[in-house]
């Protein structure tokens, strides 16, 4: 899994990392049906390390390479906040 070539090769990239604490959260990502790269801290360990990530649910949401937001937890309308970005 390389992040930095999913970042590089999309205009718009999320990346959710999650793990299956949050399998109703975890559908619900996955039925906005946009390219949405799910980082599972269970399983990347060493990914989350090397990116000193502290907690999920999180996103990190990129445009044109860059981070422009970074979204922690689970908020009711959450969903709405992703589609803005596509």
């Amino acid at each position: 899994m390389d992040i930095k070539n999913y970042i590089q090769n999309n205009t718009i990239g999320i990346i959710f990392f999650t793990n299956s604490n949050f399998n109703d959260l975890n559908n619900k990502i996955k039925d906005l049906k946009h390219n949405i790269l799910f980082i599972d801290s269970n399983i990347n360990n060493t990914i989350i390390e090397s990116l000193n990530i502290k907690c999920v649910p999180l996103f990190h949401i990129y445009k044109n390479g860059t981070i422009i937001e970074e979204i922690f937890g689970t908020y009711p309308n959450i969903l709405d906040i992703i589609r803005l970005h596509f």
